[in-house]
């Protein structure tokens, strides 16, 4: 009998704030900004999410959007996940993890002004 995997988020994924313009800005998995090729300001940072289990189990880790970037009229589309764990897989260590979850978004350059808001859903289940 092992422990149930648990996940919770503690951090949100945040892109910070973008001059509307064609390009993409990449958030990494370790919360640091990629090369994408619009600069971002203000808050930026990884999703984060604390992993719970049995000692030393390997899991799978599954990423996908569950709804694009909005302000209910405009879309930026969530691409590219990345995540600390380098994969599909990851080890709990003495039982716990803490996985940093990056991604990618790519404007047009026609989006309007405003708070975008979407979703990605990330699941863990044992190997």
């Amino acid at each position: 009998v092992v422990a149930p995997i648990t996940i919770a988020n503690t951090t949100d994924l945040q892109f910070g704030d973008i001059v509307a313009a064609a390009g993409t800005v990449i958030i990494n998995a370790d919360g640091t900004v990629g090369a994408g090729t619009l600069a971002s300001t203000g808050t930026q940072s990884a999703g984060t999410f604390d992993i719970t289990g049995d000692g030393n189990k390997t899991f799978s880790i599954g990423i996908v959007t569950v709804a694009d970037l909005t302000d209910g009229t405009s879309t930026i589309p969530l691409s590219a996940y990345t995540n600390t764990e380098g994969g599909a897989t990851g080890t709990l260590v003495g039982g716990a993890l803490t996985l940093g979850v990056g991604a990618t978004i790519t404007l047009t350059g026609a989006e309007g002004a405003g708070a975008y808001t979407g979703s990605y859903s990330v699941t863990v289940d044992y190997n």
